[in-house]
């Protein structure tokens, strides 16, 4: 059932999977209620319905906790979505009403012994709780105190009733059976707690779409740092081309970096690094090549001719063990012309 009221809110409107969802916790529910009636060792012994007010009881308290649960889904979305509030800052905000909260509950439960009809109490608290929604009505975009005050106000109202439900529920069995009525109450505050969450949650995300809708003209936003992002990249189209080129896409104009130059500077002995750099330099310091280069790209062709640099040689450009020139290949800490020895 959860599942469904949630899915129909998150699709804007009745769908056939939520529906069927619907249909099956129902059908569900009714087969347990009637199983749970005819076995002698039921899970929820029928027996505890018999008992004059406990019945009301799990209903009242399955109501407040609904309506509780509910505004605090709200109060946590207006203090971390409104508000701008970190997670731990909307949770140290949410502690607040929990002093009033501290107060109502004893304050209930004492004027029910000094004499006070426990029924016309209850109801009290049932009106405090709808006041506390009044308030929270009444939030604005930046309005923290009245939501603090709505949910301290809502709060004490619905604590109070819980406080007095649970007595008037535990009393009215016998002391044998009061671990199984203490165990139905729970149950009750849990489903109601998360049919609160659902219900309130899906009508509050509708709301929400409704009102966002509207706001917007139907259309999407023409303001705002991501709107305004892609204005600007729109009003610059050589700016993603010229970031292709520094990104490796493709050599940039005037650096003079292609692609062998990325594998002639992997086959270059460490000691000749320097070397290399300092031909390709230009003359303005920049990558380009410089007027008293004869080839700048010879150490190039040379290592992908096979070229190894000699690890134990102080040019590193001859073979390993003789010092001399592989293969015709031009040695790589020289600039010397063509046919010219190296030293």
């Amino acid at each position: 059932m959860i599942y469904g009221l949630k899915k129909t809110a998150a699709d804007n409107g009745i769908g056939l999977i939520p529906v069927l969802s619907i249909v099956a916790g129902l059908a569900i529910g009714a087969v347990f209620v009637r199983r749970q009636l005819t076995r002698r060792d039921a899970m929820i012994s029928p027996q505890l319905f018999h008992h004059r007010g406990f019945g009301p009881s799990i209903a009242l308290n399955a109501l407040a906790t609904f309506a509780m649960m509910g505004s605090a889904y709200f109060t946590t979305q207006y203090l971390q979505s409104v508000l701008g509030k970190g997670a731990l800052e909307a949770a140290l905000w949410s502690l607040a009403p929990s002093v009033c909260v501290g107060i109502a509950g004893p304050a209930a439960a004492a004027a029910v012994r000094r004499g006070a009809d426990r029924a016309s109490v209850i109801g009290a608290g049932f009106v405090t709780g709808a006041i506390g929604y009044g308030i929270l009505a009444l939030a604005g975009p930046d309005s923290l105190w009245t939501v603090l005050i709505g949910a301290a106000v809502l709060a004490s109202g619905i604590v109070a009733v819980m406080s007095l439900v649970t007595d008037m529920a535990i009393g009215t069995v016998p002391p044998e059976r009061a671990g199984s009525a203490a165990a139905l109450l729970e149950t009750g505050q849990e489903f109601g707690g998360a049919m609160g969450m659902a219900v309130l949650g899906s009508v509050g995300t509708a709301v929400y779409r409704s009102d966002v809708k509207d706001s917007l003209g139907g259309g999407p936003p023409t303001d705002g740092l991501a709107h305004r992002w892609a204005a600007h990249r729109r009003a610059r189209p050589g700016a993603r081309d010229a970031g292709r080129g520094r990104r490796g896409g493709g050599p940039a104009e005037g650096t003079g970096r292609g692609p062998d130059a990325g594998r002639g500077a992997r086959g270059v002995h460490p000691r000749n690094a320097d070397r290399v750099r300092r031909r390709g330099a230009g003359p303005g310091g920049g990558r380009g090549p410089g007027p008293g280069d004869a080839a700048p790209g010879r150490a190039h062709r040379a290592h992908t001719r096979g070229h190894a640099p000699d690890r134990r040689g102080r040019d590193g450009g001859g073979r390993q063990g003789d010092g001399g020139p592989r293969d015709g290949a031009e040695p790589l800490s020289g600039g010397t012309p063509e046919g010219t020895s190296p030293r």
